[in-house]
């Protein structure tokens, strides 16, 4: 079932009369800042309610209220007509509130079966009566459409399949009304329509699903009704009809656009075109492989160009960013960086060398939670000028110069300029990231997820970032989940699966049908 064939389903008998659950006056602060100002949300029973806004708009906070996560400062929460106040989640979940998150909190060693029990255990003989809970969860399966098999070992399932188990658990703790949080964000387009499939299948017997995404058209094909929040209140509501989920429609254009104001308060740049001017090749990988999976393999990328790497998670896209950045040895094959082998070179000497890096973890590779603004925005060239002298002492006054460029131009919000990292959004955050790498005017740029959390606007400023760079004469290799954004960007396309790559074709050559098949090895 793909994604419009799904919003027609969802289009159908949209809603009751009274709502599953209804949220008035809710409100949180931080340190002076509104998370959530007031606002009133309705949830149809058996409907599927969207909820966007730009980064720091207030989604996070208001879901972890309803689920019981945080408290709010005030406003009340109704579920079937009754006030509730949660204590956590496990009070949310007996009032009949589930969250599916982004980062799946399953054990990969446990069956499907073990991980849905676990906690409250069938036992026989004071033993896991395992027969037992495997009958119980496949029974619960069958019962919404999932295709799961509840025996399987958690660890060998792709990960639409373990996405699905998650939900599995939800509705198997008693969960009427969903919550799901970017579910779509580690999915190929198979997995995507998958899981559109169960959503409607969930909406079909009843469920109530609060659908989080920065995708526009996942909220108009799939959502009944859509909030947007900006600034933590509410500046939008309606219910999406039928006519403006035809694809392609001029009312399915109109409703995007629309959305996309209400979110950022601007209309949006219309998306950079792609140039074929692709000149001398600057990054070369010749029979890579590092003896744990990845490759052999070869790519190339040129300058003026921008090469997408698509795959689902978990196919050797890591591997192959930190093999090029340094951080993983190569054990076969040359890595050339403008023709030289960098293959033994350091990190260090590579950034040198005119590489830039955006690191798909921002916490794990980019940023110091806790070293202030300026700190951070040298990062990795912070022991060459002019930044420093005589490679010992720091330039406080070009660092500081050099940050608040960045900010200005990249459209960072801060506090102050004497903030640490760790005090700014999620958000806020990767777009410093971003700008400290494209600041830098580098030979090559390994984009790995640069919009990752990333709203509509901050996700189209980045996208005319990486354009700019690629005519500039930049070589770009952007390694990215977001299938709609390798295919608006890139030039070529590569997909990897298994430590591979699987197939390689000129954008304008290929569709997401033939992207799909080779990320998960359909039709051989």
């Amino acid at each position: 079932m793909t994604l419009d064939a799904v919003s027609a389903d969802l289009a159908a008998g949209a809603g009751a009369p009274a709502p599953a659950v209804r949220l008035r006056g809710i409100s949180k602060s931080y340190r002076g800042v509104r998370a959530n100002d007031a606002i009133d949300l309705d949830l149809r029973a058996g409907s599927v309610h969207g909820l966007l806004g730009e980064n720091g708009a207030g989604k996070s906070t208001l879901v972890k209220i309803l689920f019981g996560l945080i408290q709010p400062d005030a406003g009340t929460i109704e579920v079937a007509g009754t006030l509730r106040r949660w204590r956590s989640p496990r009070d949310a979940l007996a009032a009949g509130i589930g969250m599916v998150q982004q980062h799946f909190s399953l054990i990969a060693d446990f069956s499907v079966a073990e991980n849905l029990v676990l906690g409250a255990e069938p036992r026989r003989h004071g033993l896991l009566d395992r027969r037992r809970a495997e009958r119980e969860v496949q029974a619960l399966a069958d019962r919404y459409g999932f295709r799961l098999d509840a025996s399987r070992r958690v660890g060998e399932l792709a990960v639409g399949a373990r996405q699905r188990v998650e939900i599995l658990k939800a509705l198997h703790r008693g969960a009427s009304t969903l919550i799901l949080d970017e579910p779509t964000a580690a999915l190929a387009p198979q997995e995507v329509d998958e899981l559109f499939g169960v959503v409607a299948e969930l909406r079909a017997q009843g469920c109530t699903i609060v659908l989080i995404t920065h995708k526009l058209a996942e909220i108009v094909a799939m959502c009944d009704d859509v909030t947007v929040l900006r600034d933590g209140a509410v500046v939008g509501e309606r219910t999406i009809a039928a006519h403006e989920r035809e694809p392609g429609s001029a009312a399915r254009d109109a409703l995007e656009a629309e959305l996309a104001i209400a979110m950022v308060g601007r209309s949006l740049p219309d998306p950079p075109s792609r140039q074929h001017s692709a000149g001398v090749t600057v990054l070369e990988l010749r029979g890579v492989a590092d003896g744990h999976g990845l490759g052999p393999l070869d790519l190339v990328v040129r300058s003026g160009e921008i090469v997408g790497v698509a795959g689902v998670e978990g196919n050797g896209q890591t591997e192959l960013i930190e093999a090029i950045v340094g951080v993983r040895r190569v054990r076969a094959g040359r890595i050339e960086l403008d023709g030289t082998d960098v293959s033994r070179w350091s990190v260090r000497r590579r950034l040198a060398a005119g590489l830039a890096h955006i690191a798909e973890d921002r916490h794990a590779g980019a940023v110091a939670l806790d070293m202030p603004l300026v700190d951070n925005c040298v990062l990795g060239s912070h022991d060459r000028p002019p930044f420093t002298r005589q490679r010992v002492r720091l330039v406080r006054r070009e660092m500081t110069r050099f940050t608040r460029e960045v900010i200005a131009h990249h459209q960072v919000r801060v506090p102050s300029l004497d903030a640490t990292v760790g005090q700014l959004s999620g958000g806020n955050q990767q777009k410093l990231v971003v700008g400290r790498e494209v600041s830098r005017a580098p030979r090559l740029l390994v984009a790995a997820q640069p919009t990752r959390g990333l709203d509509v606007g901050a996700t189209a400023f980045v996208h005319g970032e990486l354009a700019a760079l690629r005519a500039a004469g930049c070589a770009v290799l952007l390694v990215s989940l977001d299938l709609t954004e390798v295919m608006a960007l890139s030039d070529r396309i590569v997909v990897m699966r298994d430590g591979a790559i699987a197939g390689e074709a000129r954008a304008e050559d290929t569709d997401v049908i033939q992207l799909g098949s080779w990320m998960t090895g359909a039709g051989g």
